[in-house]
């Protein structure tokens, strides 16, 4: 430790700065993760976990809407904290008021290399700092949420809703954070510390994905005229939550900018895999997608539509991405061409002839949009469950979903979210999910025995 370290005592505190920014610099990339993992070890006299829940209980951080930062269309920079009371937390005994101060204020102009040198290497501060932080902004993004989107459908909300952005300062110290927390997880000793250390890193990532919504309505939007928004949020979502894993703090790039790259990969997979009733494997869908900008551009080009021919020797000229079997993607490429679902279907024939196209189509007739708009009509809804024969659970959760059953502590809500049902249930949000698809799929087999009644 000796190499690295600069000592800095004065008579007002007896704070010992080890870490600074120059030295981490100085540092080669692979020797950086090298000091992480030295410095970032469970401590010897364990959790402080009275200091960590003293340190959630704080609300300190405030929004303020004409903090906004000019030029931004969404909310960037109105989260502050309250100096006040931050100089007034119990906790000096505990933890150095300045050191997290320069933490809570960091200046936009911070770079990674400062924050990690304020952080100084030192885990009990660093759980004690990231506790605070992400309990604060949880507690705000829940109350904001709450207040101006309970009249939205959970579809329409990251559609219409005015998005936050993290700060540059922001969004370095969250992720600069969140890198040492993890770093100190793979370091802990007992399954407890652990899991302690991961609920904050889940809070963080909960936080991260909030404040980069905007990014996914922007991909989603796009893709919504096939494909079910909700949907593609959820893919959204999970995007960012693989840029967190994968993001590097060494390597110098935006956060944003990484996000956005793989937000649009987990979209558009998405897209091709579920935009179209006939299954096929991802590979020959992003292979078809390709195939048609190419068709596009040349038909652009020559005013006229090209044929298959010209358009795979222009692919294959140009060294597009294409199977290797021509004749097997030509079939694929008429078969997604077809329009009517009584064209015949390419390559496959019974004892009349080919066959038609409907015949291996998954009849979506009822779509999830359709059903999404029949289930605000309660009697309607009510008849369904009848006719669909829900066990009480899958009744229960689907109205609980659906905004038929009040919510019991906030009136103001129009719906129970996946985490409050399994709060209640004592299952898992994925849980919850499968339940309410299961009983979703009940209810489509219900709207086709009512619709054939009524045509009756």
């Amino acid at each position: 430790m000796e190499e690295y370290t600069e000592t800095k005592i004065t008579e007002s505190q007896d704070y010992e700065m080890k870490l600074t920014e120059d030295f981490i610099k100085s540092l080669p990339k692979p020797d950086r993760k090298v000091l992480r993992s030295e410095l970032y070890q469970y401590p010897e006299e364990g959790l402080k976990y009275e200091l960590l829940d003293q340190m959630r209980s704080y609300n300190i951080l405030e929004f303020d809407p004409n903090s906004n930062i000019n030029g931004s269309k969404h909310y960037k920079g109105t989260f502050r904290w309250d100096v006040e009371e931050i100089d007034n937390l119990p906790i000096k005994n505990e933890i150095n008021i300045k050191q997290l101060k320069q933490v809570l204020l960091a200046s936009d102009d911070i770079t990674y290399e400062k924050a990690e040198a304020i952080f100084n290497g030192d885990p009990n501060f660093l759980l004690a700092t990231m506790s605070l932080i992400t309990s604060n902004y949880t507690r705000l993004l829940t109350e904001i949420e709450s207040r101006y989107m309970h009249n939205k459908d959970v579809k329409d909300i990251y559609f219409f809703r005015t998005d936050f952005l993290f700060t540059d300062a922001e969004e370095i110290i969250f992720l600069t954070g969140r890198t040492l927390l993890q770093e100190l997880a793979d370091n802990s000793q007992g399954e407890c510390a652990e899991e302690y250390i991961n609920e904050i890193i889940d809070d963080l990532d909960s936080v991260a994905c909030k404040f980069n919504s905007g990014l996914i309505g922007k991909f989603a939007r796009r893709r919504s005229y096939l494909v079910d928004n909700e949907d593609l949020v959820q893919e959204g979502k999970k995007a960012i939550l693989h840029t967190l894993k994968k993001f590097d703090i060494d390597k110098g790039v935006k956060f944003s900018t990484y996000s956005t790259w793989w937000i649009r990969r987990y979209v558009d997979r998405y897209f091709l895999y579920n935009s179209s009733s006939i299954k096929r494997p991802i590979y020959l869908m992003n292979a078809l997608y390709r195939f048609g900008r190419v068709g596009n551009n040349l038909r652009k080009e020559n005013a006229e539509e090209p044929t298959f021919e010209e358009t795979w020797d222009y692919c294959i000229k140009n060294k597009v991405k294409l199977p290797k079997n021509k004749e097997n993607f030509k079939k694929a490429y008429l078969q997604n061409k077809i329009t009517s679902l009584d064209d015949e279907s390419v390559g496959s024939s019974n004892s009349d002839g080919d066959t038609p196209f409907y015949n291996y189509v998954e009849d979506k007739s009822n779509s999830m949009k359709e059903e999404k708009k029949d289930i605000e009509n309660k009697e309607y809804v009510n008849m369904l469950i009848d006719l669909a024969n829900l066990n009480d659970r899958e009744e229960s959760i689907v109205k609980m979903r659906t905004g038929l059953i009040p919510h019991h502590e906030d009136p103001s809500a129009v719906k129970y979210t996946l985490k409050e049902i399994g709060e209640i249930y004592g299952i898992t949000k994925e849980r919850v999910r499968q339940i309410n698809n299961i009983a979703m799929r009940k209810l489509r087999k219900a709207v086709v025995i009512l619709e054939h009644n009524h045509t009756q």
